[in-house]
């Protein structure tokens, strides 16, 4: 099982002008994490700080694939990912992430980036996933917009029908 301790950036060590680490996020990254989404993984992830007016500025690009059940058919399919990401971290009193700016305690000055990499992954993920048309592997019926916006047929009574008529019969 991965380390998570390897994301976990000391801030105090950061050059002034700045410096670029790279990993590699396989399973074992996200088996780390306990998440179950991502089946397999393969990323490489660049991280480049930089010190900004009194905090620091992170920029994440996150380049690979994952694997991940199709929305359609449910089996394993490849998504590529290809992402980029900017956090901001300042120094404070407390622990605070308020979704624009994490706050870390200016004694520690330490930030784990360990889930916000996981949080850049799923947000890379398109919200629908599938298969290309017709390629998923296990039969799936699957509607064109065409047939979608068929008609249904007389013997099935729509739950809105009546409210059709309603509007008929102004």
């Amino acid at each position: 099982m991965e380390c998570l301790s390897l994301y976990n950036i000391a801030l105090r060590d950061v050059p002034t002008d700045g410096t670029a680490l790279t990993w590699h996020l396989g399973d074992s990254f996200f088996e780390a994490l306990d998440q179950h989404e991502i089946e397999h993984a393969s990323l490489d992830a660049t991280l480049r700080v930089r010190q900004k007016a009194g905090a620091y500025e992170l920029d994440i690009t996150m380049v690979g694939d994952v694997e991940i059940p199709c929305n359609r058919c449910l089996e394993p399919m490849t998504q590529p990912i290809n992402t980029e990401a900017t956090l901001i971290v300042k120094l404070g009193e407390e622990y605070d992430d308020d979704g624009d700016i994490i706050t870390v305690p200016a004694d520690k000055a330490e930030v784990d980036l360990a889930w916000n990499l996981y949080e850049i992954v799923v947000l890379g993920i398109p919200i629908q996933h599938s298969h290309p048309d017709g390629q998923c592997p296990v039969d799936v019926p699957f509607l064109t917009g065409d047939e979608a916006e068929e008609e249904p047929d007389d013997n099935t009574q729509s739950p809105f029908a009546s409210l059709k008529d309603l509007l008929n019969n102004k």
